[in-house]
């Protein structure tokens, strides 16, 4: 099996307009070298914005990619907590992350990739870890993102396998 992998695409019309484009051009690529399947691990968005999973899924779907046998997606910090862009982001990006429901942002992220989800193998009604089945392959997602603490991940960056994930998986 042939598997593209692909990670920290960072979309924002905004602030990284060209992410978007380069992405599409990597997506002609794939299909023309007729990769089997795709695998996008984290920081979709730069910005933590909805419209940034919207965008990856109409780019998927005009590629005739949004199905999950052809494609695997888990998130990343940019995905629940956002970035920085402008000198005054660096200033507020503490405040903001102590604002984010990261529970809320987990799900949203679920629910805006569920058709890419479905089929999955999951445990009770968690999001992550699930773990995907294509062809003789098992992909296994997870979501390593820590929550946001001001001593312990005060820049939202930290990688974090909780225990509940470690045992599920």
């Amino acid at each position: 099996m042939k598997i593209a992998h692909l990670s920290d695409l960072h979309f924002s019309r905004k602030f990284k307009s060209d992410n978007i484009k380069k992405f599409k051009k990597l997506i002609k690529f794939i299909l023309e070298e007729k990769f089997d399947h795709l695998v996008i691990t984290g920081d979709i968005s730069d910005n933590s914005e909805e419209v940034d999973f919207d965008i990856l899924e109409g780019i998927l779907s005009n590629n005739g990619l949004w199905d999950p046998q052809k494609v695997t997606v888990t998130i990343g910090n940019h995905d629940i907590f956002g970035g920085v862009q402008t000198a005054l982001d660096v200033v507020n990006f503490p405040s903001k992350c102590r604002k984010v429901d990261y529970d809320a942002r987990v799900a949203l992220f679920y629910e805006k990739f569920k058709d890419l989800i479905h089929g999955s193998i999951t445990v009770d009604d968690m999001f992550f870890p699930y773990c995907k089945i294509v062809g003789d392959v098992a992909i296994f997602a997870l979501n390593s993102i820590d929550r946001y603490s001001k001593l312990k991940n005060p820049f939202a960056s930290n990688g974090k396998i909780y225990k509940d994930q470690f045992y599920a998986l």
